[in-house]
């Protein structure tokens, strides 16, 4: 996805949680991504501060650019999340990337 795509991780690649990252998918709005994916649970922010319009401040405290910001996207996997549900995430986001 992430070559596919044009995403990059941001944060520690390898000092993370194994379900979840937060990808920035650069010239993209996360928004209109997120609108083009309604089927899955994608969020620009921690789950505490999903309602807020703003970049979320980890990624600003990180450094990254407001555009970087407003272009990333949280994605998790639950605990019963399956292969095939992943590779299915992966074909949506990647269409709804060619779109958006």
């Amino acid at each position: 996805l992430i070559v596919r795509c044009g995403a990059k991780v941001n944060g520690n690649t390898r000092q993370r949680l194994p379900n979840t990252t937060n990808l920035c998918f650069p010239g993209l709005r996360a928004s209109e991504l997120i609108r083009a994916c309604p089927q899955l649970a994608i969020a620009t922010g921690s789950a505490c501060s999903s309602a807020l319009p703003e970049p979320s401040h980890v990624l600003r405290a990180m450094s990254l650019r407001n555009e970087d910001a407003y272009a990333s996207v949280r994605l998790s996997l639950g605990r019963m999340t399956t292969e095939e549900e992943v590779t299915k995430a992966i074909e949506m986001i990647e269409k709804a990337v060619d779109v958006v």
